[in-house]
């Protein structure tokens, strides 16, 4: 069972931007980032309920605001790893870099802020190195699939990332190449997923 210092140090090896460290230290975030992310506080009250969420070495490192959906670094792979509480045994959704962590809470965070310079900010303040391109290509979704799930969009932005391993590659080295052609798997991406969506 990770205490609070070892899910802290776990969460500060990705080198996060300071506002993650911050929510360990105090409630309040600047632009109320605490609604979209906090320490899994419950986890540390009761190290106990852990168990059947860590699958043995999965460390909580956050959560979403409110205990619903958690997430864990897996030591071994440096993949992010997320859960509903309700179903400690399912994985929600796994990134494999911490950019696409981000890029999927930013997402989380469009739907339901409707500033976009507020956005952007909010954006800043975790480190998120491709707000424009996401931006875009939420808005695209949006007006290719005007729905109110909106499950639609993040699944896209994470299939987006989960269809090419090479594009996983170029996340860690280029802030550019990764969107290259985004649009073409874009459509590709909404084909796969299917009309079910609509």
């Amino acid at each position: 069972m990770a205490t609070r210092d070892e899910a802290l140090a776990a969460l500060l090896s990705l080198d996060p931007a300071p506002v993650f460290g911050e929510s360990y230290r105090q409630k309040q975030l600047p632009e109320n980032l605490d609604i979209y992310f906090g320490p899994p506080e419950e986890f540390f009250l009761a190290s106990d309920t852990q168990s059947p969420y860590t699958d043995g070495g999965l460390i909580p490192i956050l959560d979403d605001g409110n205990f619903g959906i958690v997430t864990f670094l897996d030591p071994e792979t440096r993949t992010i790893v997320q859960k509903d509480v309700e179903s400690p045994f399912e994985e929600y959704a796994r990134f494999q870099n911490w950019q696409q962590y981000l890029g999927s809470l930013v997402i989380n965070m469009a739907e339901s802020v409707d500033d976009d310079e507020r956005l952007r900010l909010m954006a800043d303040l975790v480190g998120y190195k491709y707000f424009e391109k996401t931006l875009t290509l939420y808005w695209t979704v949006w007006e290719t699939h005007r729905t109110k799930n909106t499950n639609v969009r993040r699944q896209t932005f994470l299939q987006y990332y989960e269809s090419n391993a090479s594009s996983r590659r170029a996340a860690k080295s280029s802030d550019g190449r990764i969107w290259t052609g985004y649009l073409f798997q874009l459509e590709a991406t909404l084909f796969v997923l299917g009309e079910g969506i609509r």
